[in-house]
């Protein structure tokens, strides 16, 4: 079943389609890798690719995942390579069954080389698919999810965790990967006043978050737009972090290897748009 869509409705129809195709994609590069110690721009990619690019995922091949909330389509790219070996769903065509995807808004892949979707703004679901991209499940469509909008995975718990945004809670379902039955429901993470919560992460037992103001809230308030770690065994609160005043609107994160730094995209159309570097062990 298809939810309300959050995305500004002047963007698409009531079908879930984007309206101005017209004017072609995005003429600039999209993709850009910075040096995390001198913020040097190190090389950049994705010119005339994308319409709407949403979710960014580098896989523990070195592949770029992205998925496009205009196009209705997951890309994985070879690394440094700008053509796509493999792409999911059809363009600009957003749908709800098999063969189509609508607004997806994240991936997440394991070490086989099974990945993960979420699917997306107006679907409400994960979906598991083989390395070949072959479609295998369909994950918590019936957990009532509102914007599905961030994926992480949790090796120690053969585990994928879904942000549910609109809904502020994290559930995690079972990958299968150890013989158990794929997207068997393990954990939901919730009534830790979380907000809408817009982006997930892990290192070892540790659950990194951040949340955003909700649709009606006009102020800042430090208490509700932060980052958390959390305990993901007790689901308890570890540590706040977060700039002084607040996030805006905070979009994704991203932890380092060693979950020392915290990289976080902010997206707030009435200030500059920019990525947060925090360094949370100190």
């Amino acid at each position: 079943m298809m939810t309300t869509c959050i995305l500004f409705s002047s963007t698409f129809d009531r079908s879930y389609r984007l309206k101005d195709t017209e004017q072609g994609p995005i003429p600039n590069d999209t993709v850009l890798v910075v040096d995390t110690k001198t913020s040097k721009l190190l090389y950049s990619w994705g010119a005339n690719r994308f319409y709407m690019p949403h979710g960014l995922t580098v896989d523990p091949f070195g592949n770029t995942w992205v998925t496009d909330v205009g196009l209705h389509q997951v890309f994985m790219f070879p690394s440094r390579l700008a053509n796509p070996d493999l792409m999911i769903g059809d363009p600009f065509i957003p749908g709800a069954g098999r063969n189509h995807l609508c607004q997806p808004s994240d991936v997440a892949v394991l070490k086989s080389g099974h990945f993960f979707v979420s699917d997306g703004y107006c679907n409400s679901r994960v979906l598991m698919f083989g390395p070949d991209g072959k479609l295998l499940s369909e994950i918590g469509a019936r957990d009532g999810m509102v914007v599905p909008h961030s994926l992480t995975l949790v090796p120690e718990h053969d585990a994928v965790c879904v942000a549910d945004r609109e809904n502020g809670r994290v559930l995690c379902y079972a990958t299968g990967m150890d013989g158990s039955e794929p997207g068997m429901p393990l954990a939901s993470i919730e009534n830790q006043g979380l907000g809408r919560v817009f982006a997930i992460d892990t290192r070892g037992k540790e659950l990194f978050l951040v949340n955003g103001p909700d649709l009606w809230q006009n102020s800042q308030s430090v208490s509700s737009n932060h980052g958390l770690v959390m305990d993901i065994e007790s689901g308890l609160p570890m540590t706040l972090w977060g700039p002084d005043k607040g996030f805006r609107l905070p979009h994704d994160l991203a932890v380092s290897p060693d979950g020392k730094y915290v990289y976080v995209s902010e997206i707030d159309l009435s200030a500059p748009k920019r990525v947060y570097k925090f360094n949370i062990r100190d």
